[in-house]
C-alpha cells in the first residue's frame, strides 16, 4: 500500500505543503514526507511518534497514513519494532477525529497475534473499553460498534477473556455484569427499531464477546448463575434480526451446553433451549399428530414458520442439540419434546435446498449434515438394548469450541 503511495509523482510535495502549514517546527514530519529515498520502513517508523504530538493537525495526519498501513504484512513487521499500540490507546479519548481512526488502527493491529498480545500486555485497556461501552454518552456514542468489535478481538485471547471476566478478584463478573446489560438493551431496542435500525451505533459484537468469554469455565458460571437470570435475558436475541447477534449469542449457549451438569437448566422454562432450537429449524413442513405430541404449542402450525438461512447459525443450533445428548436423561427429554421430526423435516429441506443450490454437491455443507446424522442417530437409537453393552453413558460429543 505504501509503495503504491510512493508512486504518486505529487503525493510527497503534498504532504510537504501540509506539514509546513502546520508547524514550521514540524521538522522531523516534514523530513519523512521528503525522504523518498529511505527505505519504507525508516519512514514508516518515524510516523509513529508524531502521535503524541502536542497538535491535533499532527496527530490526525500521522493517523491518516497509518491507518491505511495497519492490516499490511509488512507494515506489521515494522509496526511491532515500535511503541504504536500504547499511544494509540491514549488517543482513544482524543477529540473524535482522532479517536476514530485509532480505534481503526488498533482493531486492524488486533488480527495480528503479536500486536495482540501487545495490547493485552497493557493492564487497563480492557478496563478503559468497558468504561467507554458502559457509559457512552452523546458525544462518543458513535463509537459504540468500534469499542465492541475491539473488545471482542481481544478476547478471542484467553488472556483477554480472563481479564474481562476479572478472574481472581473480589469483583470477578462484575464488567460482564455491566456490559450484558447495556447490551440486552441495545439489542432489544435494535428489535424494535427493525433491521437496518441504529447500525452505526450498535454493540452487536458484544454478543461475540459473551461467547468468547463462556469458552472459560468461569465464564459459563457467571452467564448460567439462576440468580444472576443473565441466560433467559440473553436467550430471546437467538431470534436477532442481526446476524452477528444471532452468532454470538448462539456460540454463547453453544459454549454453556459443555457444563453437562447444568443441562437441567437449559431444559427449564427460564431457558428453554429447545424451544428455541426448534423454532430456529421449524418450517412450514406438516407434521402429523404423533410427531405434534409433545411437541411445544407454539411450533404446532405450519403457517409463521421460517428456518434459519444463516448457515453458521444453523450449525451452532444443531451443535446445541448434539451437545444435549450427553446424558441418557437429556436425551430422553429430548425425545419427548419431539426434536427428532423437526430435524428429520430440516434435513429434506436442507438437501433439497442443497441440490438445487450445488447439484454437484457441495463439501461446505458436510459438517452440517453429519451433524443432523448425529442427533438422529442418537434420538432414534433404542437405549435398552445398548444397556448391554454399553458401560458410560455419553453421547456423542463436540471436543473443540471452535471460535467463530
Amino acid at each position: 500500500m505504501l509503495q503504491a503511495m510512493l508512486a504518486r509523482e505529487d503525493l510527497v510535495d503534498i504532504l510537504v505543503k501540509c506539514i509546513t502549514e502546520l508547524s514550521v517546527s514540524n521538522k522531523g514530519l516534514v523530513a519523512v514526507a521528503k525522504t523518498r529515498r529511505r527505505s519504507m520502513a525508516e519512514q514508516l517508523a518515524e510516523l509513529v511518534p508524531f502521535l503524541a504530538d502536542p497538535k491535533a493537525e499532527v496527530r490526525i495526519l500521522a493517523l491518516q497514513h497509518l491507518s491505511g498501513c495497519c492490516s499490511d504484512p509488512a507494515s506489521l513487521q515494522v509496526l511491532r519494532r515500535t511503541d504504536i499500540v500504547p499511544l494509540l490507546v491514549r488517543l482513544i479519548g482524543d477529540v473524535h477525529s482522532i479517536a476514530r481512526h485509532s480505534l481503526s488502527c488498533l482493531i486492524n493491529l488486533s488480527e495480528d497475534k503479536i500486536m495482540l498480545q501487545a495490547m493485552l500486555a497493557r493492564e487497563d485497556l480492557v478496563d478503559i473499553l468497558v468504561k467507554c461501552i458502559t457509559e457512552l454518552s452523546v458525544s462518543n456514542k458513535g463509537f459504540a460498534l468500534m469499542y465492541s468489535m475491539l473488545l471482542a478481538n481481544l478476547t478471542r485471547d484467553e488472556r483477554g477473556a480472563r481479564k474481562l471476566l476479572q478472574v481472581g478478584t473480589p469483583i470477578q463478573g462484575l464488567n460482564l455484569l455491566k456490559l450484558t446489560r447495556v447490551f440486552s438493551k441495545d439489542a432489544r431496542d435494535q428489535m424494535e427499531a427493525g433491521p437496518g435500525g441504529g447500525s452505526d451505533q450498535s454493540l452487536a459484537w458484544l454478543a461475540t464477546v459473551l461467547m468468547n468469554v463462556a469458552q472459560l469455565a468461569e465464564g459459563r458460571t457467571i452467564v448460567m448463575d439462576r440468580n444472576r437470570r443473565m441466560l433467559p435475558d440473553l436467550i430471546q436475541f437467538t431470534s436477532h434480526h442481526n446476524v452477528i447477534i444471532r452468532r454470538g449469542i448462539l456460540g454463547m449457549v453453544r459454549n454453556c451446553c459443555f457444563a453437562s451438569l447444568e443441562h437441567s437448566y437449559l431444559f427449564s422454562p427460564e431457558v428453554d433451549i429447545v424451544f428455541h432450537t426448534l423454532q430456529a429449524l421449524r418450517g412450514p413442513d406438516a407434521l402429523s399428530v404423533e410427531d405434534k405430541d409433545g411437541l411445544p404449542a407454539a411450533l404446532h402450525e405450519t403457517e409463521g414458520h421460517s428456518r434459519e438461512t444463516d448457515r453458521q447459525c444453523r450449525k451452532l443450533h444443531l451443535e446445541i442439540l448434539v451437545l444435549l445428548t450427553a446424558s441418557r436423561q437429556s436425551r430422553e427429554t429430548l425425545r419427548l419434546l419431539k426434536v427428532y421430526p423437526i430435524v428429520r423435516e430440516f434435513d429434506k429441506a436442507l438437501k433439497a435446498e442443497q441440490a438445487s443450490a450445488h447439484p454437484a454437491g457441495d463439501p461446505e455443507e458436510d459438517d452440517i449434515n453429519d451433524l443432523i446424522l448425529k442427533v438422529v442417530e442418537v434420538l432414534i437409537n433404542d437405549e435398552a438394548e445398548e444397556d448391554a453393552t454399553k458401560t458410560e453413558d455419553t453421547g456423542p460429543k463436540i471436543e473443540e469450541i471452535e471460535e467463530i
